[in-house]
C-alpha cells in the first residue's frame, strides 16, 4: 500500500483524474484502472492497493490483482 502522492510520482502523474462508470469511481493510470473503494472518502488521506487474490464481487467474480484507492488497508475487504 503506498500513499496517493507516492502513487502519483511513481506513475509520473501530477494529477490524477477521477471518472466515473456504472456507479464505481475509478482512475485510469498507467498501470491500468483504479477503482474506489464505495466507501472511500477523498477528504482523509488516501492510499493505493493491490487487491488480495480472495477479493470478489458481490456476485462472485475475482478481483485480485486490481487496484484501488482506500483511506485504510480494512477498505478493502468490505467495501467492495
Amino acid at each position: 500500500m503506498m500513499t496517493l502522492h507516492m502513487f502519483k510520482e511513481a506513475c509520473g502523474l501530477s494529477k490524477i483524474d477521477i471518472l466515473k462508470g456504472k456507479g464505481r469511481e475509478y482512475a485510469d493510470t498507467p498501470i491500468g484502472p483504479v477503482f474506489a473503494a464505495a466507501t472511500l472518502n477523498w477528504e482523509k488521506p488516501v492510499y493505493v492497493t493491490k487487491a488480495a487474490d480472495d477479493l470478489k464481487t458481490k456476485s462472485g467474480q475475482s478481483l485480485a490483482g486490481t487496484f484501488w484507492f482506500v483511506n485504510s488497508a480494512v477498505q478493502i475487504s468490505r467495501s467492495v
